[in-house]
């Protein structure tokens, strides 16, 4: 996580359990993004479910903020998780809206999880 990406946003707070399994997948899905034709691709979409709410959301700030192959990114990016689990620790919100402000959290609001 903190190789990829700048010191200043590399500080920031979140649920060990969430940024594993997303520093798990981190690899796979980056080199996967990079062969898309930029051409044809002008704009990616992290989407995800519950703990794949929390995973997508993740990658989203680790994409917007990842160093490695800046001509590769796509650099229009958002993220929409549905009936996500809170990932980033209280206090840090500010510094994850600051670069991913285009996130979208579905939720019902009588459903624990998201809370």
């Amino acid at each position: 996580f903190r190789d990829i990406i700048p010191e200043k946003y590399a500080a920031i707070r979140m649920f060990t359990g969430y940024l594993v399994a997303t520093a798990d997948l981190h690899s796979s899905i980056r080199k996967q993004i990079d062969t898309y034709d930029q051409n044809q691709i002008n704009q990616l979409v992290f989407s995800g479910h519950s703990q794949g709410g929390a995973i997508c959301a993740i990658f989203y700030y680790m994409y917007t903020h990842d160093m490695q192959r800046p001509e590769l990114k796509i650099e229009k990016t958002r993220a929409v998780s549905y009936a996500s689990p809170r990932f980033v620790f209280d206090g840090d919100e500010d510094l994850y809206n600051e670069k991913c402000p285009e996130l979208i959290r579905v939720f019902q609001v009588l459903d624990p999880v998201p809370y």
